[in-house]
């Protein structure tokens, strides 16, 4: 996957792409490979760009991953690994922004970020990357 950068790497066009691909409920290759590629840019330079995410931005971001992940059909798929992967790294970014910067979420933008971790149980503070 590579990694959007320079005019590509705005914060707004991560988060609406992810939400427009969940309220659409489109899954396939083509949202893995976002799903991947948004992953591998939050990753990028140790998360820099995370501080640029408005909170909204990573609320919406955060609630459509969890809304792909939940749309996965039943029957495992060779993909299933790589998304679980990408998901994991970005539900951590966001897990790590809203402890550093709490202060900044909305009640309802860090509410709806709280409620993921909790069903994915994923730690705060938790900051593991694997790529």
């Amino acid at each position: 996957m590579s990694v959007l950068t320079n005019v590509w790497c705005r914060t707004s066009l991560v988060s609406n792409s992810v939400w427009a691909f969940a309220s659409a409920g489109l899954r396939g290759q083509g949202q893995i490979n976002l799903i991947a590629g948004v992953a591998d840019t939050l990753d990028h330079n140790n998360g820099a760009i995370v501080q640029d995410f408005k909170p909204q931005e990573l609320s919406n971001t955060a609630w459509g991953v969890a809304t792909l992940m939940g749309k996965r059909g039943s029957e495992p798929s060779l993909n299933d690994e790589v998304e679980d992967d990408a998901a994991l790294r970005i539900l951590r970014w966001v897990a790590t922004s809203l402890e550093e910067r709490v202060d900044e979420f909305k009640p309802q933008e860090g509410k709806t970020a709280l409620l993921l971790y909790l069903f994915y149980d994923i730690e705060l503070g938790s900051h593991v990357h694997t790529h």
